[in-house]
């Protein structure tokens, strides 16, 4: 993180303002609060197709739908077929 503004001026660039620890926790924070999941580029959970676009997002919130595949609650989100 030191050598950001190092870098940035010998790229021929101004230096980036770098959030501090408090700032991001209060962004992330809302996010989690509504049962959000953030997801980086790279991550192992990031969505492979999203990933090979030109302008692929480097950070999106997912919000998964009650019942959904690997919510909590348990269930797979499969319709079952009643008798």
């Amino acid at each position: 993180m030191e050598a950001i503004p190092v870098l940035a001026s010998q790229g021929g660039g101004r230096s980036p303002r770098i959030a501090d620890a408090k700032q991001i926790d209060s962004e992330i924070k809302p996010i989690q609060d509504l049962g959000a999941e953030l997801l980086f580029l790279g991550d192992v959970a990031h969505p492979a197709m999203l990933a090979r676009l030109v302008n692929s997002p480097p950070a999106f919130a997912l919000v998964k739908q009650a019942g959904a595949p690997g919510t909590a609650d348990g269930r797979d989100g499969r319709r079952t077929k009643r008798l």
